[in-house]
């Protein structure tokens, strides 16, 4: 999934291929999943939250399935690959995806799109708490730089701090990029001995099926939803172009791609989110809300920068 595009799928050797491919490729990601942001906002009209997430990734799981059969590159991972499969499985599929649809559902697309990208950033301290890595001092400034932008999202001004559903809309967001965090570095460490599209299948179908149980305690054993033309085209889209495609194409992009190209990228999406959310929806976000995001985006940049000799702090 996506974690594993900015992670273990970045190390591959560039793949054979025409040199448009993977710019293509990169751009077609980066526009279905910053579109899918205003296409949650209107799915989540005629249905609940955890019952959007878990079919978001089933139908992917099952699209992936029919593909790789297609292909007959359909298997049974190795072993070896099971455990960081479940682990994608539960922190990207279920808790990130599952948490960052109920934010949407509460405190809106256009902010839960700014803090669910702020997962580069949480990366640096759990790595060095968890993992024991260095701190590089690019990254200790981009650290700053997301964290005094989640900080300008919560001043007063801008943030409801008496009201108890805002805040567990936006701790359900910062939890889902979190979660979303230790996917990336588990993919980050893992050496895989297949290719890592051969395994969304399983990490996408795992994700759904811890969430079905969840969405039938919390909103109904029978989903909620209204057969309108808007929701069946948003489910679609979510499910198909937002999941299944964008993530194949991000995959391939990851391939063809230097990383550190790709991952700068990449922050393209939550720009294209936030536009999209406001061209479609009309919601539009605070000044605080886009301080916010220029100081997220600026300490991810920041902390994607290399330097050949990289001073480091214990």
């Amino acid at each position: 999934m996506a974690a594993q595009t900015t992670g273990t799928a970045t190390a591959a050797s560039n793949a054979a291929g025409p040199s448009w491919a993977g710019p293509a490729a990169l751009v077609a990601s980066i526009m279905l999943l910053g579109t899918s942001w205003p296409m949650m906002k209107i799915a989540l009209h005629s249905t609940g939250p955890v019952w959007m997430a878990a079919g978001r990734l089933l139908i992917a799981g099952v699209l992936y399935v029919v593909l790789l059969a297609a292909q007959g590159r359909l298997i049974r991972p190795p072993r070896a690959e099971w455990r960081t499969i479940v682990l994608l499985g539960v922190c990207q599929g279920a808790l990130m995806t599952g948490l960052v649809t109920i934010g949407v559902a509460t405190v809106g697309a256009g902010r839960s799109a700014i803090l669910a990208y702020t997962s580069p950033i949480w990366v640096i301290p759990i790595a060095a708490a968890i993992l024991g890595e260095r701190i590089s001092r690019w990254q200790l400034a981009g650290l700053a730089l997301g964290v005094s932008g989640v900080l300008v999202m919560f001043n007063p001004a801008d943030f409801d701090w008496t009201s108890p559903r805002v805040i567990f809309g936006n701790a359900c967001v910062l939890g889902g990029a979190m979660a979303m965090s230790t996917a990336q570095l588990a993919a980050r460490r893992h050496r895989w001995s297949v290719p890592p599209l051969l395994t969304l299948p399983y990490q996408t179908l795992l994700g759904g099926l811890i969430l079905v149980p969840v969405a039938m305690l919390t909103e109904g054993v029978v989903p909620r939803y209204t057969l309108e033309p808007g929701f069946l085209l948003a489910v679609a889209y979510i499910g198909g172009g937002a999941t299944f495609v964008a993530y194949w194409t991000m995959l391939e992009a990851a391939r063809r791609l230097p990383a550190a190209r790709l991952s700068l990228a990449q922050l393209v999406t939550p720009v294209w989110g936030v536009s999209a959310v406001a061209l479609w929806t009309g919601e539009t976000l605070s000044a605080g809300n886009l301080a916010g995001l220029v100081l997220i985006l600026g300490g991810v940049a920041v902390s994607l920068i290399r330097r050949a000799t990289p001073q480091t702090i214990k």
